[in-house]
């Protein structure tokens, strides 16, 4: 009598669970939702993600709030973001540094990307070009490789942060090249700008290089990253020059583990609708930034590829 009570009581346990998946996002969002954004107001971050909002306030028919949760490295937010209750009323914007590098430098970190956190969309690629002063003798990449392996530790650059994604793949592929160079921390992209106008530092790596670029100070002579810049189609890739660690450094829209399937594919799909739309279109061209919507499976496919090469790079770093 008792043996088939099992299977029905699965069933209608399944039953349940289908059902509840239309109602929650029937239901959703009944009040504000709530981005968090990991850096101080007016970077490319909070910026990108605030047109995000708009846009998403608009077709969610509720507000979409943008709060700035500044703290190491973007890592308190993303630290919070994992700790958040999975109703998809807290989300966050993702990037790579807090993700992709701040679980393997710091052992506090709090939170493992490959379980604590949903990939909901990327929006857009930052570049993080290698780039030196217009009047500098380098004119190419190898020019630079090349003064610098024949001068050890006369090289001073920056990537901003110690540790950071771009200092990473920057100091393996000086490793690879016999080269010995001293990065200069920053704790913002303006204070390394300042630093490289006043010539304190000879080469500057970062994603806020747009007004450098405009200006007509700097020279781009490789990217970090996977995909050539569209400003400087003739500087290679990392990846083209054969080193082991070439990441795309990602903007994108997260949230806690075990969101609700239902809440994933509306902003999947809001995301992927903002970034089409012009106002974004303009912004990441002021930028010098790259579309690249992708979806929350293959965004978290790629992150994580570049999460365990980067966790294998730090560990050959002294």
């Amino acid at each position: 009598m008792t043996g088939p009570s099992f299977p029905r009581r699965s069933l209608l346990s399944a039953a349940s669970a289908a059902l509840a998946t239309p109602a929650v996002a029937q239901a959703y969002p009944s009040r504000p939702v709530t981005i968090l954004v990991p850096f101080a107001a007016g970077g490319a971050t909070d910026v990108t993600t605030r047109v995000i909002a708009d846009f998403a306030s608009e077709k969610l028919g509720q507000r979409v709030l943008v709060e700035n949760r500044p703290g190491a490295g973007g890592g308190l937010m993303t630290l919070q973001l994992a700790r958040a209750t999975p109703d998809g009323y807290t989300l966050g914007a993702l990037t790579a540094s807090p993700v992709l590098v701040r679980p393997h430098a710091v052992a506090d970190a709090g939170y493992d990307p490959t379980r604590d956190l949903t990939f909901i969309a990327r929006y857009l690629l930052a570049p993080q070009p290698i780039a030196v002063a217009t009047n500098s003798p380098w004119r190419t990449y190898q020019d630079l490789i090349a003064w610098a392996r024949a001068n050890p530790g006369r090289l001073r650059y920056t990537a901003i942060a110690a540790r950071g994604g771009a200092h990473v793949v920057i100091e393996m592929a000086f490793r690879q090249e016999g080269v010995r160079a001293v990065h200069v921390p920053f704790n913002s992209g303006p204070e390394a700008i300042t630093a490289f106008r006043g010539r304190h530092i000879d080469m500057v790596a970062q994603s806020d290089y747009a007004v450098l670029f405009d200006a007509g100070e700097i020279r781009i002579l490789a990217e970090t990253g996977p995909e050539r810049l569209p400003v400087a189609p003739e500087a290679p890739t990392f990846r083209e020059l054969g080193y082991p660690v070439s990441p795309a450094i990602f903007y994108g829209i997260g949230g806690p583990a075990n969101l609700p399937p239902a809440i994933v594919e509306r902003w999947e799909t809001l995301v992927r609708e903002a970034t089409e739309a012009q106002r974004m279109r303009d912004l990441i061209a002021r930028l010098k930034m790259i579309p690249s919507f992708a979806s929350g499976e293959t965004f978290r496919a790629d992150a994580l590829r570049d999460f365990v090469a980067i966790g294998e790079a730090l560990r050959q770093m002294p």
